[in-house]
This record gives C-alpha cells, structure tokens and sequence, in this order.
C-alpha cells in the first residue's frame, strides 16, 4: 500500500500533513497537562493546578500559532478542493480539543476547595478518558500518515468508545451533584466543568471523524 504521502503528491503537501503531527503533539500535551490538573485539583492541591493551567495556556497558544501556520500553508499550496477542505477541517477540529481543554483547567483555576468527595474519583477520570481520546488521535494521524489505514480506523473508533465512555461518565456525574446539596456557585462551576471536558471529547471524536473520512476516501 502506498503511504499517505503518495496521496498527497507533492513536497509541499508533505511538510503540511507533517506540521499537522506537529499541532497534534501540542494538542496532545494540552490534554496531558489537563489530565495532571484535575489529578491535583481532586487531591485538593488548588495552588499546584493552579499553575499547571498557566502551563496549559501557554500550551494551547503554541497550538493556536501551529494552527494559523497550518492554515497559512494550505491557503497558498496547490491542493484540489477537497482535499484542502479535509485538512483545514482536521486541523480546526484538533485545535478545538485543545480550545476546550484549556477552558476546563481556567475552570479548575477558579475553586476554591476541591469537588465533594463522591465526585473525586469522576472527575479524575473524565480526565483520564481525555488524555486517553487524544493520545488515540495522535496515534491514528501517525498511522495515516504511514499508509496504515486499518490501524488508523481502528484508532479512530477506540477515540468514539472513549467518547461514549464520557457521556456516560457526564450523566452519572450530573446525577450525583444535583442529588447533593451544594452552594450555587459550586454547583454553576462544577457543571460548567464537566461541560468543558465533555465538549473536549466530543471534539476528539470530530477530529477522528474527519481522519476516518480521509482514510475511506483517499485510500479506499
């Protein structure tokens, strides 16, 4: 099987889909330093997921700047239109991953105690379930990239179980916190929180959605 390359043609695609690997791993790192935050917010350590949601933020910005010169490349290269409209739309879809991971950690930023106790173990969790979706996506674009179409879909669909597993993971979290009796304030950021890591893994799921549709179409 030719490797994706071949499908892109020309040098200038290549360094593209190559750049995009690159705004992946920041993504990625987004998402780890996320899953660590909301390990230290669960813990009550308040002052040290403090400072690792400045590290996400700086983070995030570096993706946004990866995200502009991606953009940049593929308004002045030569590609069909089709192809050019995949690849800005896996590249805003990634971005977003890491959009929205940053809003969860400025959540996590404003408590001020850590969440009730019998919301600890879900709220870690939710960002294991992240780091898990985007480390799938980052394989799942490495594979693409190799040629190897089978293993990329099947990272594709391990991202959409993990997805689920998220839901499912959101409603039982929503079903405990309004059973407790919290202050308004607690309750509007703890829900605002649970938001933020969902829309996270919703847009992993986008993302592998459109690599799934790249790696039908262009290799099928």
């Amino acid at each position: 099987m030719g490797n994706f390359f071949g499908w892109m043609g020309m040098r200038e695609q290549q360094r593209v889909l190559l750049a995009s690997r690159d705004h992946m791993g920041k993504v990625l790192e987004v998402t780890r330093l996320l899953h660590s935050a909301l390990k230290h917010f669960c813990a009550g350590e308040l002052d040290r997921a403090a400072e690792i949601h400045q590290q996400i933020f700086n983070a995030e910005r570096q993706a946004d700047e990866l995200r502009r010169e991606l953009l940049e490349r593929l308004s002045e290269g030569m590609f069909l239109p089709a192809d050019r409209a995949d690849l800005v739309h896996l590249v805003e879809r990634v971005d977003d991953v890491a959009d929205y991971a940053n809003g969860a950690a400025r959540l996590v930023s404003l408590f001020r105690e850590a969440p009730p106790e019998p919301l600890r173990d879900g709220v870690a969790k939710f960002g294991e379930l992240l780091l898990q979706a985007t480390q799938q996506l980052a394989a799942a674009l490495d594979k693409l990239t190799e040629g190897d179409r089978k293993t990329a879909l099947e990272l594709c669909t391990s991202v959409e179980r993990a997805e689920e597993e998220a839901d499912t993971l959101k409603a039982a979290l929503f079903r405990e916190m309004f059973a407790m009796d919290l202050p308004a304030g607690t309750l509007v950021l703890l829900r605002d929180l649970i938001e933020s890591m969902e829309n996270t893994a919703d847009k992993a799921e986008d993302a592998a959605d459109l690599l799934r549709v790249l790696a039908v179409s262009r290799f099928s």
